[in-house]
């Protein structure tokens, strides 16, 4: 699978674009491929979702979300994990990371004084917008 943050927050397995859900829904995968990797409590999803004025049913309606999302990904992407939720992707999968390689890249051949590199690559990474 691959995901967008960069823009519109979307995913795709293979060439098929993937329903991610209400806009709370997609709220809930941002905030964890911003943390792809790393768990995510239920208590930093709800601040994510909703800020200081949750409603009553903020952790049900994040465990129906994460639920939805289950149903969309590849198996073993979305987990379960000490109170809350990770994300796993391999490298590559997610639009931020690939641009911030990119960037790194350009800055190198930018020190290096490769300026066409550094372009070409800064580029690449402004077109993953």
């Amino acid at each position: 699978m691959r995901f967008q943050l960069l823009g519109p927050v979307r995913a795709w397995r293979g060439a098929e674009q993937r329903p991610t859900g209400s806009p709370q829904q997609r709220a809930l995968l941002a905030a964890l491929l911003l943390r792809a990797g790393r768990t995510v409590t239920a208590a930093e999803l709800v601040d994510a979702l909703w800020g200081d004025v949750p409603p009553s049913q903020a952790l049900a309606a994040v465990r129906t979300y994460a639920s939805r999302l289950r149903k969309i990904l590849d198996p073993g992407i979305l987990v379960s994990e000490s109170g809350g939720y990770a994300i796993n992707l391999p490298p590559g999968s997610l639009d931020l990371a690939v641009a911030e390689e990119l960037w790194a890249a350009a800055d190198k051949a930018q020190r290096a004084g490769d300026l066409a590199t550094a372009r070409s690559v800064t580029n690449k990474a402004l077109g993953l917008w």
